[in-house]
């Protein structure tokens, strides 16, 4: 049976340039920062975490709540929803439902640290992105992240 996952990531942006981190495990490859929903916790507080054990800053995330309810807490809905693969070269082939969402750090001037899962992390422009070794799918999504911030803040 192949293990299935709920994650989060997260597309964080300072400006015009996303945080991305060097995901050693997966081969060396950029990725935007996220991981496992851990038991009993919600996917917004697992993309906060991810991003805070991943680069060591603080964000919050942005996006349309849906409905607004007094009775209900209404959460940032995803930019996307992927199905994929994990390539994961030394461990059981397993799946990730990703939820993946748009941030802005809390505090423009933080410093990013490296984790011991990213041997760096970096903040690109959009054009950058596209020379960087990362998956199609991931490339694409990011591409899409930046979109949607364009479409957020009015920006061309």
């Amino acid at each position: 049976m192949v293990k299935k996952c709920i994650a989060t990531g997260c597309f964080v942006f300072n400006k015009n340039r996303i945080l991305l981190v060097y995901h050693k495990a997966l081969g060396g490859i950029w990725i935007q920062p996220g991981g496992h929903v851990d038991e009993n916790e919600i996917p917004t507080d697992a993309a906060i975490r991810e991003v805070r054990e991943e680069t060591g800053i603080d964000i919050r995330l942005i996006g349309d709540t849906g409905t607004k309810s007094k009775s209900r807490k209404y959460l940032p809905k995803p930019v996307l929803i992927t199905y994929t693969r994990v390539p994961y070269k030394d461990r059981p082939e397993h799946y990730h439902f990703n939820m993946l969402y748009l941030a802005e750090m809390k505090n423009p001037k933080q410093k990013i640290r490296t984790s011991k899962e990213n041997a760096k992390t970096g903040w690109f422009t959009e054009q950058e992105i596209d020379k960087l070794n990362m998956f199609v799918n991931v490339r694409a999504s990011i591409h899409l992240g930046f979109k949607t911030m364009r479409d957020i803040h009015k920006v061309t």
